[in-house]
């Protein structure tokens, strides 16, 4: 390369070349680089004897199959030294802006990609932006592509003698400010080749320490004859690609790798350009592209799509979806056991062993009888340098058992001109031991059609081989470990379905205490009654009866509470359609004595009825739990003027029920656990109800139990398919407080 490795037009022609040969899954190139690096060091006679001594003595007695020079100092260079430092090697060439270097090529061993800084193309497309356009700056670093590019320009120029043209060519960078801030605000600057300018010491400065001083002038509009000058506040224009100056050049040696001859590829006069423009600066200097550059060119820092205008909106939307994704196929992640990780971890292990694999290359020349690999192939093999690089010597590696078919198959694929493909045995030459590996590797031949080279890679795939016998014993056991582990879990959840019935008839319990209290104080006030009116001979036939029935109707409310909490437990058999205010009336019934006894309001919101299918003692249970939570969140946090609500709405397909109260929330790190069997935030808590609860919604009711905290409470949202049955009746939006 004429210029630097870190220099952006370089590494951009390097990457574009390369990207070409390896498309080909044929082409396995191995390469040196070298670096003239005339950017720091200008070029020269001097410089240029220095610089071949060096390769006459790196490269002595090695031929590579092709030379790739990048920039016009290289290819001076190449077009002198290298007929007698590499005889007969093809040379190909990209970036090249002196044409006049055509006459010179021989069509026989030199082609590739000529540049061109199209001038008369950027000024075409300003005219027709900026008719009014008068002026232009071309300046550049003054080397020598700079020169070839001011000569093409002069000649770009001579039919628009209109437009007034200012040459400005510098190697320091600060004189090259000091004659930008002469020239009238306003102009048109091109920035042709630039990364030759110093700082006042003479060390190159980098691109982007001068071209955004340029921009920050804040005097001219900056066009870009390369794509690598394309900062911020740069316009664009008509640039030169270094990736597609590689990729043309990189075809063209392709074509003849393939056997394409040399003077059937001639150079590539008409140089790659494309159009990129800064939509920002566009808008910034009022300039609009005409429609059909528009639709041709690559435009940079454009408008935020809607994504980004709206990205935290979109992104909420997603993680309430993904949320939502999660609860739904939470219950099936319940089945998977905690062995079953053992398989997970191995097949992980499987894919990076496939991944990281060590590979070695080699290239075998046929005709000498000597290969040659890399350090990782040696390591594979076992053996040090000064082994018998061979092919008796490769094969005497080869497990004995498979020798001499290895040595049939490498003469037949030979022969048929085939790859080479195979997995093989090894014996380590240091060790002993043995290695599974899978050979890899392509046959090249000469222009006689005898076998020339064969280079390839050979992979150590002996972990492989082990892991696949490993995952096979395990699937082998695979449906046996399943089904153990199903009815495992089966027992666990008909255990914590018990358990959790048991946590709620004591819960009950306490229910009917409340429930009872009031009319058994009022039934002590009516016996105090008859007896005082024994005493004070008040006591007639007529108030003795009133009193009687009065007794009666207080008795028969307390067998009525316990027949409500004997329904409650009874468990439904199959499934049947039921009136969700209904069940939720009646589960507030039952622990609206409780609640009032610590000033606690309990109130209902049902813009109309739903009818859902399902088990309504089932689906009770699952509000009773809510609501005593409720409860107990609300007296753990002392929340004076508590308050439960429960509202039902109908949305779509579903009817959905919310339980929202004021008892200060769940911590949002517990958000995601609180379903979790066993998990309680309640220092007595069993951590059953919640997962008891999320069942009977999701398994047996075919809907979805969720939790957010929302105004300094928690609130659990139940959604269940409506009925068949749902008869749409409404009810007056009133407010139910028991």
């Amino acid at each position: 390369h004429s210029y630097s490795e870190e220099y952006p037009w370089t590494r951009r022609q390097h990457e574009g070349f390369l990207d070409a040969l390896t498309a080909d899954p044929a082409v396995l190139p191995i390469y040196e680089v070298e670096h003239l690096d005339t950017k720091r060091r200008e070029y020269d006679d001097h410089y240029g004897n220095q610089f071949a001594d060096y390769l006459r003595f790196k490269y002595s007695g090695y031929r590579p199959a092709l030379i790739y020079v990048t920039d016009d100092d290289a290819l001076v260079f190449a077009l002198k030294f290298f007929n007698e430092l590499f005889p007969g090697v093809p040379i190909f060439f990209s970036g090249i802006n002196d044409y006049s270097v055509r006459d010179k090529l021989d069509p026989a061993r030199q082609t590739g990609v000529f540049e061109k800084k199209d001038i008369s193309t950027n000024l075409a497309v300003l005219l027709r932006m900026d008719p009014k356009l008068r002026s232009i700056i071309l300046v550049g670093d003054g080397s020598s592509t700079y020169q070839a590019i001011e000569q093409e320009a002069h000649a770009d120029l001579e039919n628009s003698s209109s437009i007034k043209t200012i040459f400005i060519a510098e190697k320091r960078f600060d004189r090259v400010l000091e004659k930008l801030q002469a020239q009238p605000p306003g102009t048109y600057l091109f920035l042709t080749t630039v990364g030759g300018w110093t700082d006042v010491d003479g060390k190159n400065l980098l691109l982007s320490q001068i071209i955004p001083k340029i921009v920050e002038l804040n005097r001219f509009v900056v066009l870009s004859m390369e794509d690598v000058y394309l900062f911020k506040g740069v316009l664009g224009g008509f640039v030169t690609s270094g990736w597609r100056q590689g990729q043309r050049a990189g075809q063209l040696a392709l074509s003849y790798l393939h056997g394409t001859p040399m003077v059937q590829l001639p150079p590539l006069m008409e140089s790659p350009n494309e159009y990129i423009f800064a939509e920002d600066v566009l808008e910034r200097h009022r300039l609009k592209l005409p429609g059909e550059i528009l639709s041709v060119s690559k435009m940079l820092n454009q408008k935020p799509s809607f994504y980004q205008r709206n990205r935290t909106l979109v992104v909420a939307t997603l993680d309430g979806l993904a949320l939502l994704l999660f609860f739904v196929v939470l219950w099936t992640l319940a089945v998977i056991s905690r062995k079953n990780r053992t398989i997970r971890q191995s097949e992980m292990q499987f894919r990076e062993a496939q991944r990281v694999g060590r590979v070695g290359s080699y290239v075998f020349n046929i005709m000498a009888d000597y290969w040659k690999g890399s350090d990782v192939l040696y390591e594979i093999l076992g053996i040090g340098r000064d082994y018998p690089r061979t092919l008796e010597g490769w094969l005497s590696l080869v497990h004995e058992s498979q020798r001499s078919d290895i040595k049939a198959y490498l003469l037949g694929i030979v022969e048929r001109h085939e790859r080479f493909d195979k997995e093989y045995r090894l014996v380590n030459g240091g060790d002993g031991g043995q290695r599974w590996v899978l050979g890899m590797g392509e046959v090249e031949y000469d222009s006689e059609g005898k076998p020339a080279r064969l280079f390839g890679t050979i992979q150590d795939i002996t972990e492989r081989k082990q892991v696949a016998d490993a995952l096979q014993q395990i699937n082998d056991t695979l449906e046996q470990r399943v089904q153990q582990e199903l009815a495992e879990n089966r027992e666990k959840d008909h255990l914590i379905i018990q358990q959790s019935r048991f946590a709620a008839m004591g819960e009950m319990i306490g229910n009917i205490a409340h429930q009872w209290r009031q009319p058994l104080n009022t039934l002590i006030l009516t016996l105090a009654n008859i007896e005082d009116a024994f005493h004070y001979n008040e006591l007639t036939g007529e108030y003795l009866a009133t009193q009687v029935a009065d007794g009666k109707l207080l008795i028969q409310k307390m067998s009525s509470t316990i027949d409500d909490f004997r329904n409650f437990f009874r468990p439904h058999k199959q499934t049947k359609p039921f009136s969700v205010t209904g069940a939720i009336r009646e589960s507030i019934s039952l622990v609206s004595a409780s609640f009032r006894s610590h000033t606690i309001d309990i109130g209902l919101e049902a813009d109309e009825d739903a009818v859902i299918e399902g088990f309504p003692n089932e689906f009770s249970q699952v509000l009773i739990n809510l609501l005593i939570n409720a409860k107990e969140a609300i007296l753990a946090n002392q929340v004076t003027n508590g308050r439960v609500s429960v509202r039902l709405t109908v949305g779509g397909q579903s009817a959905i029920v919310s339980i929202a109260d004021n008892g200060g929330g769940i911590p949002v790190g517990l958000l995601g656990k609180v379903f979790e069997p066993y998990f309680s935030t309640k220092e007595m808590g069993t951590g059953i109800g919640l997962y008891m609860s999320k069942m009977i919604i999701e398994k047996s009711m075919h809907g979805h139990l969720n939790v957010h905290n929302q105004n300094n409470g928690a609130v659990f949202t139940i959604q269940c398919p409506l009925s068949d049955n749902q008869s749409g009746r409404t009810y007056d939006n009133t407010i139910d407080r028991n």
